[in-house]
């Protein structure tokens, strides 16, 4: 005997009235098939748009400044050109540095302004703290800084300081087989010890040592002339246009003149006196997971930071700022503000422009002067 098969009786709702039996058993199966479709399509997450990486900062060059060229060397210069100004760097921070880093002795320079008897005081309020005048050393004057191996490094005869706006690039006039043959005659006898690493037609590169330093002595041509930079690590004629170098008499003479507070108290700002650290730090140090203190690291954009208590930002502009910047002819122009203080662009003569921003602190009673090498986004 053959016993039929009953089908599963499906919810009402699924029964299509009016038509045959058959067709409801053939159509239900698909309808059910299509509902489970359509909710998984319902449920099933939408990806987030991907994440545009943000653009790459232009890499920085370290540059060394060397001795100036003595004046024996340079009787067939303009005279206009032999204003390029050979100062020393004030002492560099504890904090973490990263980017263009300039070596300079720290010997200073300074002579107080000799007021006109009948000159007004534009400044009656600091009256009591005369402002120091920028006086660049002589061009020819060798350094005495005994603590540098090359200082007595043999310039080319000739050269003069501030090619492609930067100050420790130093243009020769002259082919550049011209002057690689001078370097390797005169570096020997110096004692210096010579490896060349790149000897192409336009870029000669040679990693030199003395007293336990090492450089990159940088040879490029440029033009017909060849140009020729010491530098910690091999450069391209590329790398040296992109590079900006703060000038040394703003260093010397401006920077590392700013009014002090007392003697116990330091100069070097910290992450927790600014509103907003992370815009001038790429890391913020503290304590380590293993127990040891890491020191904070500024944004390798910056070139310095100095901590001037007792002063809002407006009133160490207008009483400190402009009056030294003018004087030596800079051109402050305010672009932005950044950080919560004013950014000023600063300009001098073929010098590549650099940036000024004055920063209150966090508790509103001083100023962080902090010094930018390209302008901050």
């Amino acid at each position: 005997m053959i016993r039929s098969l009953t089908l599963p009786k499906l919810p009402k709702f699924l029964t299509f009235k009016g038509l045959p039996e058959p067709f409801n058993q053939l159509v239900r199966p698909l309808v059910l098939v299509s509902i489970g479709l359509h909710a998984g399509l319902l449920l099933t997450p939408i990806p987030a748009p991907p994440v545009k990486p943000k653009p790459a900062q232009p890499q920085t060059v370290k540059i060394t400044t060397l001795p100036p060229v003595k004046a024996s060397q340079t009787k067939s210069l303009v005279k206009n050109k032999l204003s390029a100004k050979t100062l020393l760097k004030p002492r560099l921070s504890p904090l973490v540095r990263k980017g263009l880093v300039i070596h300079r002795s720290t010997k200073k320079t300074i002579t107080k302004v000799a007021q006109a008897p009948n000159q007004k005081n534009p400044n009656p309020q600091n009256a009591s703290q005369p402002v120091p005048s920028v006086r660049p050393a002589p061009v020819d004057e060798p350094s005495s800084d005994p603590s540098n191996p090359m200082n007595d490094f043999p310039h080319y005869p000739g050269a003069v300081a501030g090619c492609l706006g930067v100050q420790s690039c130093y243009e020769t006039g002259k082919p550049i087989d011209a002057v690689s043959q001078h370097f390797q005659q005169q570096l020997p006898l110096k004692k210096y010890t010579v490896t060349p690493t790149s000897n192409d037609a336009d870029r000669k590169v040679y990693q030199i040592h003395k007293g336990g330093v090492a450089q990159f002595l940088n040879i490029l041509s440029e033009g017909k002339s060849a140009v020729y930079v010491l530098a910690e690590k091999a450069l391209t004629l590329a790398d040296l246009q992109q590079a900006v170098q703060i000038p040394s008499d703003f260093s010397e003479n401006i920077l590392a003149q700013l009014p002090a507070g007392s003697s116990s108290e330091s100069t070097d700002p910290s992450p927790d006196q600014f509103a907003s650290p992370n815009d001038f730090f790429s890391k913020l140090g503290g304590d380590a997971a293993d127990g040891s203190v890491m020191n904070p690291e500024m944004n390798s954009e910056i070139d310095s930071m100095k901590l001037v208590s007792g002063q809002t930002p407006q009133q160490l502009f207008s009483g400190f700022f402009a009056p030294n910047l003018n004087q030596s002819g800079y051109q402050p122009k305010p672009v932005a503000t950044y950080g919560g203080g004013q950014l000023y662009e600063l300009k001098k003569g073929t010098f590549k422009p650099f940036y000024l921003n004055l920063v209150p602190t966090q508790d509103g009673k001083g100023t962080i002067v902090v010094v930018w090498r390209s302008k901050p986004a």
